[in-house]
């Protein structure tokens, strides 16, 4: 048996659809957002704060997902960059007060750099038909794509890139849940230990990394069966419109002095 499977087939076996993931990684999304803007002091901000690292995780693998099902690759990243480009002077006025601001850029910017690592590792392996090739592509992209996201600082970015560069790898290796099950599980535990959050457990307290609050998507991603769903046309741009809506409207009602 190959390590690498390439039969990526729709199939009706029970389990979550795209759609369903997508529904939880919005609503996820919003209801991070709307408490990190809204809430003006940060000891009061508690779990709702790590909400962010499930919905990235969700996209992520939405997004390898889409690298193996999308016909027009180019046409993805132009949609995803244009929005990428509504949503960075709202956000920049969220967090920087200015309409222009180099000092971070919003989460599709990472959605975009990891959109491109992963169309430049599947430009290879569909190319060359070489798993070693293949291998060398992954491991080069993940170390320059945290390169770039450190270096443009991406909101999630390099947790980004690895999450999807393992989600890609996981849909065509064998025995392909438990690998991202596991990769995915010591990704969210180990990627970075300067930022904790504690979980009480059996009276205990227990210190965890930030991004391990992404865990439980873990569960979620592994019901997927390989259902996409509804995919109208008027779906797919709501996917892509509602973080530039979203940080927009949290910019409008922070303005309006609305707090939660």
């Amino acid at each position: 048996m190959s390590l690498y499977d390439n039969s990526i087939t729709d199939n009706d076996r029970q389990g979550v659809s795209q759609l369903v993931l997508r529904a939880a990684g919005v609503l996820l999304t919003v209801l991070y957002t709307l408490h990190h803007y809204l809430t003006p002091n940060l000891q009061n901000r508690g779990w709702m704060e790590l909400l962010c690292w499930p919905a990235m995780l969700i996209f992520c693998f939405l997004l390898a997902e889409g690298m193996l099902r999308t016909q027009d690759k180019w046409l993805y990243l132009m949609r995803v960059l244009l929005f990428a480009l509504i949503a960075e002077i709202p956000y920049d006025l969220l967090n920087f007060g200015y309409y222009v601001s180099t000092d971070g850029q919003n989460v599709l910017f990472s959605i975009l750099l990891c959109w491109c690592l992963l169309y430049a590792i599947d430009y290879i392996r569909l190319g060359t038909d070489n798993l070693a090739a293949t291998v060398v592509a992954e491991l080069v992209c993940a170390a320059a794509g945290g390169r770039i996201a450190a270096l443009l600082d991406l909101e999630m970015g390099r947790f980004a890139v690895l999450a999807c560069i393992i989600c890609y790898i996981s849909v065509r290796v064998t025995y392909s849940g438990l690998f991202r099950l596991l990769a995915l599980g010591l990704l969210c535990l180990r990627f970075q230990q300067d930022a904790l959050f504690s979980l009480a457990l059996f009276g205990k307290s227990l210190e965890l990394p930030v991004q391990a609050a992404a865990l439980p998507a873990l569960l979620l991603i592994h019901l997927y069966r390989g259902k996409r769903g509804p995919n109208s046309l008027a779906l797919r741009y709501a996917s892509y419109l509602f973080y530039p809506a979203l940080i927009g409207l949290t910019l409008y009602l922070k303005l309006q002095g609305v707090k939660l």
